[in-house]
Formats: C-alpha cells, sequence, structure tokens
C-alpha cells in the first residue's frame, strides 16, 4: 500500500528535484574527476565531449582550467550550479530535513562558493566534496528525515540515475536493476503507479517516459 500523502505539490517537487541534483551533483563530480585524468593522459577533449552530452559547451586549454570550467563555467550543468539548485530545494523542504542532511547539502554549496573567484579548488578537494554528498545518502533514514519524504527524495535519486545513464552512455541494457529499484518507490509513493520498463535502445522513447513518471507521481500528490 502506499504511503499516505500530506505533502503538497510544491514540496513533493522540491523533494524529488533534491534526490535529482545530488545525484547529478556526485555523478558528474566523478565524470569529471575521470576526464580531469583523461586530459592529463592526452586526450583534451574528454572534457568537452562529458559535458556537450548534458547540453553545456565547455572552452579549456589544460586540465586545470578544464576543472575550472566544470566546477565553475557559466553554464547549467556546472558543479556550482548543480549544487546552488540542490540547496535551493533543501530549502523549501527544510522542515522535513534533519540538521545532518540539510548542513551537508548547505557545506558543499558553500566549499564549492568559497573557491569561485581564486580558481584554487583542486581534484583533491573536489574527491573531498564528494565524500560529503555520500555522507547524504548513507544518513537519509526514518530517524533523520521524515519517511514519505524520504522516499520522495530516493525517487528522485533512482530516476535521475536512470537518466544520466541514458544522456552519459547511452544505456538501456544495463537500466533493468536501476528501474526495479524506481518502481519500488513508485509503489510506496502511489497505488497507482505505472511501472517504468526500458524501451529496447529508444533513448528518447524512454526519457519520455521518465518524465512522465515524475508528472504521475507529483500529480497524484495533489
Amino acid at each position: 500500500m502506499a504511503l499516505s500523502l500530506y505533502l503538497s505539490p510544491r514540496m513533493a517537487d522540491a523533494l524529488v528535484w533534491l534526490g535529482r541534483y545530488q545525484q547529478r551533483l556526485e555523478t558528474m563530480g566523478k565524470e569529471t574527476l575521470l576526464q580531469f585524468d583523461a586530459i592529463i593522459d592526452r586526450v583534451p577533449e574528454a572534457g568537452k565531449v562529458l559535458f556537450a552530452k548534458l547540453g553545456s559547451q565547455l572552452d579549456y586549454r589544460c586540465a586545470t582550467e578544464f576543472l575550472h570550467e566544470a566546477c565553475y563555467g557559466q553554464h547549467s550543468a556546472s558543479l556550482l550550479s548543480l549544487s546552488a539548485q540542490a540547496r535551493e530545494n533543501a530549502i523549501v523542504i527544510r522542515d522535513l530535513l534533519s540538521d545532518s542532511l540539510f548542513g551537508s547539502v548547505n557545506s558543499v554549496y558553500h566549499a564549492l562558493k568559497a573557491q569561485e573567484n581564486n580558481a584554487s579548488l583542486d581534484a583533491y578537494q573536489l574527491a573531498q566534496l564528494l565524500t560529503e554528498i555520500e555522507y547524504f545518502w548513507g544518513r537519509i533514514s526514518t530517524r533523520l528525515v521524515k519517511n514519505r519524504a524520504a522516499q520522495f527524495i530516493l525517487f528522485g535519486q533512482s530516476l535521475e540515475m536512470i537518466d544520466l545513464k541514458l544522456r552519459l552512455y547511452g544505456e538501456v541494457d544495463t537500466l533493468f536493476e536501476d528501474a526495479h529499484q524506481l518502481n519500488l518507490y513508485g509503489d510506496q509513493l502511489s497505488d497507482n503507479w505505472q511501472h517504468f520498463e526500458p524501451l529496447n535502445q529508444n533513448q528518447s522513447q524512454n526519457m519520455n517516459t521518465l518524465q512522465a513518471s515524475m508528472n504521475h507521481i507529483i500529480r497524484y500528490d495533489r
């Protein structure tokens, strides 16, 4: 049986997007570190290829410039922008989060923001920030966040993991376990949840189905 729902559509939406932006920040942070190493190893276009998949065009001449552009460039996929979006959604649902969960989101944003103008953020510091996001996921529990809110956050995380696998890697064959997890959360949030099933290799259809899945959950909460 689905969880009893009392959240407004705005709060449900913010919870889902908090989960999505936290997962996107973590994934893109890890990918940024991988492409940073690739650029050092003489694959100069690696970073451009990565961010182009999210619709962002990067311009850099070396690995250090790539790292700064990935973190602070004027594009929607920059790590600072993703962290800011996560923080804005966390503010909307602040009363549903424990101090430690909100503090985790807030601390990553401020740590990134503090390095924005002096270009001193290095790969090691970025890797340390990513451990703080892992801490966030590890602390999602009924003791630290109201259970229904946690399900919305985890639903958003699962949704984003599928979205990013499609965008970054074009994977469909590996999505079945992710789809299973998404459907578990969907069943918990809605008695009328329509299961998401990956559709062969059609990325566009899969992306449209994912969006419909999110819209269904939020509409159900109205």
